[in-house]
């Protein structure tokens, strides 16, 4: 996490006088970007993510920002991140998963490892860097938007590869609104089933439960329950890259001990975790929830309005639309294993 403040900072009220300017910015786009997201259709292929990343890059390269504004824009791309990921973690609540039936937990733990897995393994042939195939399992296998959103700081992701994985799970999340619904009218599948096939293919929660509605009213509660087990997944699947990636950070030669875990590990992730550990015990009210993730939303869209204003448009090449093409490769394998289990073990 970062240092604050930097050292090039002698005090802290020279160095929050420098970010205030960008920060202010940086709020004032993260209001434009809840505007435009509340009178967005929710199939839309946009969110506010995209939306707060893409006023950043006009800020950043079109508009062209005084040098004034970097250090506040820069505090909002990753301080507002790590307190962001930190109130997410209230709205997760790990009792969910033993509520949800074993079907729909089986079918959670089935989407989550294997696109954790497949994505490492195939974006190879694809030439995929290492963080964009994170980023990709992760977000395809758990819950979209909000996986990616709290993985990036995890694994200090590029901005580039951030934007680019969001433009996949989006896209596969709306295409999947469309074909799911076709294709199981075109194999007659029951709603039950259907109801399940949608929970656990779509990666992002609004439109998985769109898609299952779009069905049928059990088809609907049947994703409704499917997708929450995944997202409930997503602590467990951030506590694994975190350790990931602090093994693969070391030197050769040099041991994993628990001292060298702590002072690697990544230190939001522990309020992250204990936030789901209050929720789950319920200390939290749906009220208190509610407010978390409220906060966790406006945290995100500050940060990404910083975020995209880091990222210039000469950066941007051809092969980033690879991670694009690869999530919609993912999503095909997924659906193709999910409708395996489907008919082996609930069809039968």
């Amino acid at each position: 996490m970062a240092k604050l403040p930097p050292k090039k900072y002698d005090s802290w009220s020279k160095y929050l006088i420098s970010i205030l300017p960008g920060f202010l910015v940086a709020l004032i786009g993260a209001v434009i970007v809840w505007y435009l997201s509340s009178v967005t259709p929710s199939h839309w292929p946009v969110n506010y993510v995209l939306y707060a990343i893409i006023l950043g890059m006009i800020l950043g390269n079109v508009i062209k920002l005084p040098a004034i504004f970097k250090e506040g824009l820069s505090f909002s791309s990753k301080i507002l991140l790590f307190m962001g990921v930190i109130f997410l973690g209230g709205t997760i609540n790990f009792a969910v998963i033993v509520s949800t039936g074993p079907h729909a937990v089986i079918l959670a733990v089935i989407a989550v490892a294997s696109m954790i897995i497949l994505s490492y393994l195939l974006g190879k042939l694809f030439g995929l860097p290492e963080d964009s195939k994170a980023l990709l399992g992760i977000g395809m296998g758990v819950c979209g938007v909000s996986a990616i959103v709290a993985l990036t700081p995890v694994i200090k992701a590029k901005e580039r590869y951030v934007l680019t994985a969001v433009v996949a799970s989006l896209l596969n999340s709306v295409i999947l609104l469309f074909v799911i619904p076709l294709l199981v009218h075109w194999l007659a599948m029951p709603e039950l089933l259907a109801g399940y096939w949608s929970g656990a293919i779509s990666s992002n929660t609004a439109q998985a439960i769109a898609t299952g509605f779009a069905i049928g009213e059990e088809a609907g509660t049947i994703a409704t329950i499917t997708k929450t087990a995944r997202n409930a997944l997503m602590a467990f699947a951030i506590l694994f890259f975190a350790y990931f990636y602090t093994r693969k950070g070391l030197p050769i030669g040099v041991k994993l001990r628990p001292s060298l875990i702590w002072e690697k590990f990544p230190k939001f992730i522990l309020g992250l975790l204990i936030m789901s550990l209050l929720s789950t015990f319920g200390l939290f009210t749906p009220e208190v929830t509610g407010q978390f993730k409220a906060l966790s939303h406006w945290c995100f869209m500050i940060c990404f309005v910083g975020m995209g204003y880091e990222i210039s448009f000469r950066d941007l090449k051809l092969n980033d639309l690879k991670p694009v093409l690869f999530g919609l490769l993912l999503s095909v394998i997924l659906a193709l294993i999910v409708y395996l289990y489907l008919n082996l073990f609930i069809a039968g």
